[in-house]
């Protein structure tokens, strides 16, 4: 299958011109990227091509969310052939509580609880990590506003009693933005407080209440909360009402956006999603 003539992503058979970038109708900056990172990146050393063999293994040691989906247990047991990963519906990015239930923090509850552990509780269980680059990562991505707003929570007296509200889009245009900060991505909340700010598409996480958040794939901050590593300065991905080239198309939805926004929930996918906004 060809590669987008437009924006050059890469497509599997069945999916359209319409699938990444609307057939050309939606273009996004490139993200801008520490130099140090870029280098693990594009680099040839031992240490870039030892980054880029377990690139998932480090970027998810870092990830914010966690990933869910139903998949066939049975084809992943199988120990001949090419290993086989089928996902069975929807896949899912979640969020944690702020407070790990058996004591052993994962996601974002690595920036700031147990902090003075955290470089022994990233390595933990991960063989295949080179410790140089785990620190290299800390180090990088404390310009992260996500990880900047986790670490600062970690002070706070009493967190048991707090909750926090991580914003599903920043409200910025991805074309002309400059990357956001940690007061504009999340914010803690209590009982009582002003909720005038707050949106029904926020996404509120507990203390501990034994469960998981789910963020949208239509919200801007899934992608940077899944993938820290392609997004290390917080920059919103792809989200509900997301700018277009087409002037046309681009004023219907500055001078309407409320009126013009559809319910995700009727749609099951990015691309119907797409579709849907284009025609309304």
């Amino acid at each position: 299958m060809p590669h987008c003539q437009h924006c050059k992503a890469k497509r599997f058979f069945h999916e359209t011109n319409n699938f990444c970038c609307a057939d050309g109708s939606i273009s996004l900056v490139t993200n801008d990227v520490p130099d140090q990172l870029y280098n693990l990146f594009v680099s040839n050393t031992a240490e870039s091509t030892q980054f880029r063999t377990y690139v998932r293994t480090y970027n998810n040691k870092f990830a914010f969310t966690s990933f869910g989906v139903k998949f066939d247990r049975n084809l992943c047991r199988r120990n001949r052939g090419i290993y086989t990963f089928r996902a069975q519906g929807q896949i899912y990015h979640y969020l944690p509580d702020l407070i790990p239930s058996d004591g052993q923090p994962s996601n974002l509850q690595l920036y700031f609880y147990d902090i003075e552990h955290e470089f022994e509780n990233r390595i933990v269980d991960s063989i295949r990590m080179d410790p140089s680059i785990i620190a290299q990562l800390m180090d990088l991505l404390r310009v992260n506003p996500y990880s900047t707003f986790f670490r600062s929570i970690g002070d706070l007296p009493n967190l048991e009693y707090q909750k926090i509200c991580i914003k599903s889009d920043p409200g910025l245009d991805q074309r002309v933005f400059n990357a956001p900060t940690s007061s504009e991505v999340a914010a803690i909340w209590v009982e009582n407080d002003d909720s005038e700010h707050l949106t029904p598409r926020d996404i509120f996480v507990f203390n501990h209440v034994g469960g998981s958040h789910l963020v949208q794939y239509y919200f801007g901050c899934y992608d940077p909360l899944q993938y820290p590593l392609l997004f290390p300065l917080g920059d919103i991905g792809w989200h509900q009402g997301i700018q277009r080239i087409n002037k046309r198309i681009a004023s219907v939805f500055a001078n309407n956006c409320t009126t013009q926004l559809i319910d995700p929930h009727q749609s099951t996918s990015a691309e119907e999603l797409l579709r849907r906004e284009e025609q309304g």
